[in-house]
């Protein structure tokens, strides 16, 4: 990856989220995208696939507001 990106990619406010049955992201790539964004949130949603919104929405919703609620109220 280039240096611009992973100098953007540090400035970013970040969330991943991953379905814990997911065969598009393995642990490796999350393991990857934390060590070039170690501030980035992350959750692996248990009883999903590669579509976290559409295999359990409620889950969801949760980790994005909790990490927009972050964002406005930082520690």
């Amino acid at each position: 990856m280039s240096a611009r990106i992973r100098v953007a990619a540090s400035q970013v406010p970040t969330l991943l989220l991953r379905g814990a049955l997911s065969d598009v992201v393995a642990e490796e790539g999350v393991s990857d995208l934390l060590r070039m964004i170690p501030h980035a949130r992350y959750a692996d949603v248990a009883g999903t696939g590669r579509l976290v919104a559409g295999d359990d929405n409620s889950v969801f919703l949760t980790e994005v507001s909790e990490f927009l609620n972050d964002l406005g109220n930082p520690a």
